[in-house]
């Protein structure tokens, strides 16, 4: 569920990103800049592919995906261009927030869920952070639901904090709170000071 909706995120970012070409003048980007961000692109492909088929409960996988996401963030690093809207290193970053969210979920956090599982935590199970708002077309509706997601970004009256505490410890909560608040800052602004 979230690896969807990241992926559309990616997506859009990345083909709203600027190509140099001979004439642009809102940076100093060269053609051959322009080669190395399509090749970045690319890349991106790839990724979005092995996002799209990853298990999280395959070590294997998870540690190629890791491969994979380094190597995409290290390319767009790499370009000597900035536009003046710094959508490609923008890029760079969502990447790395995304991926260091998926790698921590797979990895230091796979025993919390485990036991979260265990206790039929309906919290967790029943969580939905990023709900689908693709479909609603009235702004006034669309902002009121991104409201109510934030509201409940981490469960009715912020649950998973209270679940995620006594299952498992206050410092697995904060390894996780901290996580999806990087991975929304992405997506929505949301007001996370009360947590």
């Amino acid at each position: 569920m979230i690896s969807l909706f990241i992926i559309s995120f990616l997506v859009s970012s990345a083909l709203g990103a600027s190509v140099a070409t001979e004439d642009s003048k809102d940076h100093n980007c060269t053609l051959g800049d322009g080669f190395k961000a399509l090749s970045c692109i690319f890349k991106m492909q790839d990724f979005l592919e092995k996002v799209e088929h990853l298990n999280l409960d395959n070590k294997e996988e998870t540690g190629n995906f890791k491969s994979s996401c380094s190597s995409l963030e290290n390319c767009f690093t790499a370009l000597d261009c900035r536009t003046s809207d710094k959508k490609t290193s923008d890029i760079s970053g969502m990447i790395k927030v995304y991926c260091d969210t998926i790698v921590f979920i797979s990895t230091d956090f796979v025993e919390c869920s485990d036991k979260l599982e265990e206790t039929n935590s309906n919290c967790f199970e029943n969580w939905d952070p990023f709900p689908d708002n693709s479909k609603e077309n009235d702004e006034t509706k669309k902002e009121e639901k991104r409201k109510v997601a934030c509201k409940n970004f981490f469960g009715k009256d912020n649950c998973l904090k209270d679940e995620i505490t006594k299952t498992c410890s206050e410092q697995e909560w904060n390894g996780f709170k901290n996580h999806f608040i990087s991975l929304s800052n992405i997506t929505t602004q949301c007001d996370f000071s009360g947590l």
